[in-house]
């Protein structure tokens, strides 16, 4: 006698058999077992395919809407290519960013901005005159190939590169101690330099001392954290000498190198020994 399935097994294998057959259409490209998928699935494959990706893309399309605010022509949507629909979403997003990000800078600035951004050129470009000027000045001075003594030729070439070099890093202090070199700042000159530029001069140097102590403040952080020391104390030279002492005195430095030994054991040490 012939087996008979129950309704549940029909079930089960008819289900196995759609999980077969798409599995081999969408993979391997067979569309020959289309025609078995409609038969057990009492619909159309490609019709299928089609809801599924629609629905796969109107959920993308959804999410990236309500979170990026943008919106998306139907064009964009292809229910045969979900990898290319996403693709023209992402693209027209980009877009619409790209298009955003101009019209903010197309649009028009107030005289209030307009005029504190003049403010600001002018002043930068009274700075960089300042600096031109002592360079110039200096230039002037030195002239190392009009020079015929050998000695003070050599001297003054040497004199003309730092000028160089302070100048194309904008250095006005280097400069200005480059002038008094070359004693070329009398008490009499000093005295009569426009209370203009002596206020571009203390705004320059004052920019330079902020950098310089961004950079000692960088250089101290990174001493504490080598050697376990809070950030928030003070670190001063004397106590960077006594460290510096107790190491010959806490190593042996006959086995091993200088560079294996933990740092922070050099404060805690040095923090003991002062408690």
């Amino acid at each position: 006698s012939t087996a008979k399935f129950t309704k549940r097994q029909r079930e089960q294998l008819a289900d196995l058999i759609l999980h077969v057959c798409e599995q081999l259409i969408v993979d391997h490209e067979r569309d020959d077992l289309k025609v078995l998928y409609n038969k057990y699935s009492g619909m159309d494959f490609d019709e299928m395919l089609e809801k599924s990706n629609m629905e796969g893309i109107n959920l993308a399309r959804n999410i990236m809407e309500a979170g990026l605010g943008v919106k998306f022509d139907d064009s964009v949507i292809d229910a045969s290519d979900v990898e290319a629909s996403m693709f023209r979403m992402f693209e027209h997003t980009a877009a619409a960013y790209e298009q955003k990000a101009a019209k903010k800078v197309r649009k028009k600035k107030t005289a209030k901005q307009l005029a504190k951004e003049a403010q600001q050129q002018e002043e930068a470009d009274k700075r960089s005159k300042s600096i031109q000027s002592v360079y110039r000045q200096l230039v002037a001075a030195l002239h190392p190939d009009r020079e015929l003594d050998p000695v003070e030729r050599e001297r003054k070439t040497e004199l003309m590169r730092k000028v160089n070099v302070a100048y194309d890093q904008k250095d006005l202090l280097q400069l200005l101690e480059l002038q008094l070199t070359l004693e070329r700042v009398e008490q009499t000159i000093v005295g009569n330099i426009a209370e203009e530029r002596l206020v571009h001069y203390n705004g320059i140097l004052k920019d330079q001392s902020d950098r310089l102590k961004s950079e000692l403040e960088a250089i101290e952080f990174k001493i504490k954290m080598d050697i376990n020391m809070p950030p928030f104390l003070p670190l001063r030279p004397d106590d960077l000498a006594e460290i510096a002492k107790l190491i010959p005195s806490m190593f042996d430095f006959s086995n091993i190198s200088s560079k294996s030994i933990p740092l922070y054991l050099l404060y805690n040490t040095f923090k003991s020994s002062r408690s």
